[in-house]
């Protein structure tokens, strides 16, 4: 379960969001209410994608692209470049340190965690944020296991997340 203290309400954006009972969470200033699972926290605003007209959030290539994503989650089809090349950009610049934590903006599946687990010499705690719940469900799954990944169903304009939160982000 993702550390609370480091989430913050969308509607009032203060930082005092607590387990409201095993499904919930609750922010404790002003009651609203976010859905939670193993790893997928949703702090995020209700049907704030049907506002955006360009994004095709419900489009069966869209169901394609996260099934493709899965796949490389589960190791069934080869790491992406742009995930090897973050991993290698990380390293050499020394961005990244044992047992910090890093923010994956638009993370499909978590499926950039892979090369980043295989070419670190350390551990790390890996977060994803994503506005596609269908794709941080099959994140979960590929991911179920994993106590050092976190998924947030949250809108990367509106990031339920306090300022200065993660050693790294990358997008």
């Amino acid at each position: 379960m993702i550390d609370l203290k480091i989430l913050k309400c969308v509607d009032c954006k203060k930082s005092k969001i607590l387990k409201f009972n095993d499904k919930k969470l609750i922010c404790n200033c002003c009651k609203k209410k976010y859905n939670y699972s193993n790893l997928i926290v949703s702090i995020i605003k209700k049907n704030f994608l049907k506002k955006q007209e360009w994004n095709a959030h419900d489009s069966k290539d869209l169901l394609v692209m996260g099934k493709t994503y899965y796949k490389r989650s589960l190791g069934e089809l080869p790491e992406k470049e742009a995930s090897k090349s973050f991993a290698r950009v990380i390293l050499k610049n020394n961005l990244l340190k044992k047992n910090q934590s890093i923010l994956d903006y638009g993370c499909a599946t978590g499926h950039f965690y892979n090369s980043f687990k295989r070419l670190f010499p350390f551990e790390f705690e890996y977060y994803g944020i994503d506005a596609v719940e269908s794709f941080l469900k099959l994140g979960e799954k590929a991911y179920s296991n994993n106590k050092k990944i976190n998924f947030i169903h949250g809108d990367v304009l509106n990031i339920p997340i306090k300022k200065k939160t993660f050693d790294i982000s990358v997008v």
